[in-house]
């Protein structure tokens, strides 16, 4: 017996699925399977729509749940101009793919002259990478995805490489080692440095300085992002490169806006845009498909719509399934290293317990009765999100978490030293991160370290870099998201986590900056945990974290090299047709405030509930001060700067943060002191900073006041500031 009539039909370059007459008890099956193959819904009409390429599934799909497929013979017409059409496509993606292959068998004659070579795997990637107009490299980091990337461009292509501030010394130095046929980079600099790059020139911009107008829509009052008029459209066969593109993940954020009306222009250009990552998902699954989203049309490529890929997912951000993976493959590259290198030497993990003093567990021990005075039990939570979720439900703030935090942080410094003097012993090299700067610039003031933090200039952290790696220092001190991205650490096998970030995400790029190419020894990472349950948790669900993140990303990951993957990867996906109608409604959006400083409000706000009128801090050239109740504009906001007098030449204004926590940063505020107000953002950082400068100055840190008690001095404040700023004194 049938399941029911479903009509086919051909609607303006769509499959218009019909339903004849009432489904019964059958509406159910056939509503599962048009959500499966990501059918929109037309209220209006009530029917759904479904691309041509999808018709043969849809047919198979239907018949094979007991229903009579009846198919308009428009749609063989339609299906006939696909196929033409994407056999055109095939050919030309066939010319670029065998013109990728002869250059590649070039450069690497070339290279054996100079003592480099190719890893047979990153001959892979280039075969499947080269010929494909949107993609997503996210090998396992340290696998040379930069490198892929450079041998996949074309002799003649201008290519413009988007990439962090402090990576585009790393593409400079790469392109001229691997393709010094390109010739010299471009390297811009500064907001109105943005160009497109000539046939053959290799130009390299970062991601906050793309070029964007904001404007301010009339009808909503939202802020609408487009490109300034003098920025031309690029030439024909741009090659667009986003490296860390999980960097554009947020789509409300103005570079994300920025970014993908680049990526439109490069298309309608016909030219490619490849995304490196080895983190497409630091969190949440949706962030992977606005990363695709930023390439073009990769996301519809391979998921057809966004209710289609999140159907792919449970209400816990879980896969259901492998069909997410399988799916991912169609429009990305994913190796494990233990699969292209199984000779790489491999990470092992390691945990010290350390003691801490009555204060700090007395301190935990408040948080976690909390938590069971409100209906909590600490053993049943299963993850970050829930944990943040619990401290929320036993009222605990963000500065309490935030303090607590720094309070460990700094509990652990003496272990740190202690495991650093060992290896200093052993003249063995190590790397001590953290995601607080007290440790770190602790650390970095013995002699013979040397120290990366968000205060890092780019070329400074390329000599740093070079300096390690040569064994001119005993170790480096760096933060975990400064020191997480663009740089090669193998010189050390040793990693230190005074504490970790509680996106794991930026724990594993910190890791894999000794774990990568050249390295020849087994990498250790070591955790430094609290002997107490609240921290021995938190170790526990990070680790919980980063493998469900492992379970959705890495599944995708290709099993094997050779002819197999390349039989994989070098069918052509249709791509006419899944260009995203949202993509240019996307840019008009709202657009991102700024950027959030919400640790540094929390920071401010515990300081004025304590009765002080206008809390601040002054550090490395930067003022942070509660606005004055007076100016009703700013009431309830924080004011940054560089703390000169207010109303003369020397003030300089950076921005201010609103009563939300958003920062919006002014025309004067350079990437600079955004970075560090991003660093001292994090919990605890803001209050560790100053008590570091306020020790090193013998005056407190916040009321410049100088120091005599012995107390004092060690923590760098005084009794009264540590009770208005709920910081721990004495003992």
């Amino acid at each position: 017996m049938s399941a029911g009539i479903i009509r086919l039909e051909e609607s303006q370059g769509s499959i218009r699925v019909n339903p004849i007459g009432y489904l019964g008890d059958s509406f159910q099956s056939y509503l599962a399977i048009v959500r499966r193959l990501g059918a929109s819904y037309d209220r209006v009409n009530k029917c759904n729509y479904l691309g041509i390429a999808k018709t043969l599934d849809a047919i198979r799909e239907l018949s094979v749940a007991g229903f009579e497929v009846e198919v308009d013979e428009r749609i063989n017409h339609s299906m006939q101009d696909v196929r033409d059409a994407e056999r055109s496509k095939t050919d030309a993606a066939k010319q670029v793919h065998d013109a990728a292959l002869e250059r590649m068998d070039r450069i690497d004659a070339e290279l054996m002259t100079r003592g480099l070579a190719l890893y047979p795997y990153q001959r892979d990637g280039v075969r499947a990478m080269s010929h494909r107009h949107s993609f997503l490299n996210c090998d396992e980091m340290g696998l040379g995805k930069t490198i892929e990337a450079l041998v996949s461009i074309l002799d003649d292509s201008p290519t413009l490489v988007v990439c962090p501030a402090g990576v585009k010394g790393v593409w400079l130095r790469e392109t001229n080692r691997w393709r010094p046929d390109l010739g010299v980079p471009t390297v811009l600099k500064g907001r109105d440095s943005f160009r497109w790059p000539r046939a053959g020139e290799v130009v390299i911009t970062n991601y906050d300085i793309l070029p964007s107008e904001v404007s301010i829509d009339p009808r909503t009052d939202e802020k609408l992002v487009a490109l300034p008029s003098w920025v031309r459209k690029p030439a024909p066969g741009t090659v667009l490169i986003y490296d860390e593109v999980h960097a554009v993940k947020n789509p409300t954020a103005i570079r994300t806006k920025a970014a993908r009306i680049l990526t439109t222009l490069v298309h309608e250009a016909d030219g490619y845009v490849w995304g490196l990552t080895g983190t497409p998902m630091l969190n949440r699954h949706p962030e992977l498909w606005h990363v695709l989203l930023s390439l073009g049309y990769a996301a519809e490529e391979a998921f057809e719509s966004r209710r289609a890929f999140n159907n792919l997912f449970d209400s816990q951000g879980r896969p259901r399934g492998d069909r997410a993976a399988k799916l991912l493959r169609i429009c990305s590259l994913m190796r494990r290293r233990e699969e292209v290198l199984p000779d790489l030497p491999t990470k092992t993990y390691q945990t010290i317990p350390v003691p801490i003093d009555d204060e700090i567990r007395e301190l935990l021990d408040r948080i976690v009765q909390r938590m069971i005075d409100a209906g909590i039990d600490l053993d049943k939570i299963s993850s970050i999100a829930e944990l943040v979720s619990a401290t929320k439900g036993a009222q605990l703030s963000l500065g309490e978490i935030s303090r607590v935090r720094a309070a460990l942080a700094s509990a652990k410094i003496s272990a740190a030293l202690e495991a650093v003097e060992r290896y200093e012993d052993e003249d063995q090299p190590l790397v001590v991160v953290s995601s607080h700067r007290l440790p770190v610039d602790t650390i970095a003031r013995r002699e013979g370290w040397a120290t990366i933090t968000g205060d890092t200039k780019g070329a400074d952290r390329s000599q740093i870099e070079e300096d390690f790696q040569k064994g001119i220092y005993k170790g480096l001190a760096m933060t975990i998201k400064a020191g997480g991205v663009g740089i090669t650490l193998t010189h050390a096998h040793h990693m230190l986590f005074v504490d970790k970030d509680w996106t794991p995400g930026w724990n594993s790029q910190c890791e894999d900056r000794l774990c990568r190419i050249g390295q020849d020894r087994g990498v250790q990472i070591i955790s430094l945990v609290a002997d107490h349950a609240m921290d021995e948790k938190v170790n526990d669900l990070l680790t919980d974290k980063a493998i469900k993140i492992d379970g959705t990303v890495n599944a995708s990951a290709v099993d094997t090299v050779g002819e197999q993957f390349l039989d994989e990867h070098i069918e052509i996906v249709p791509v006419s047709m899944v260009r995203s109608r949202q993509e240019s409604q996307q840019v008009h959006k709202r657009a991102d405030r700024g950027f959030q400083l919400d640790g540094i409000k929390a920071a401010i706000d515990t300081a004025r509930l304590s009765g002080l009128k206008r809390p601040g801090f002054k550090l490395d050239g930067i003022e942070i001060k509660q606005a004055s109740d007076q100016s009703a504009k700013y009431r309830g906001c924080i004011h940054v700067s560089n703390g000169g007098a207010y109303g003369s030449d020397s003030n300089v204004w950076y921005g201010s943060i609103d009563t939300e926590g958003y920062f919006k940063p002014s025309g004067k505020c350079t990437e600079l002191i955004a970075d560090r107000l991003k660093e001292l953002n994090e919990p605890g950082a803001l209050q560790a900073a100053a008590m570091a400068f306020g020790i090193e100055t013998g005056a407190c840190c916040f009321c410049a006041l100088e120091l005599t008690d012995p107390r004092s001095v060690g923590v760098g404040y005084g009794p009264i500031c540590a009770g208005r700023y709920g910081l721990p004194w004495g003992g």
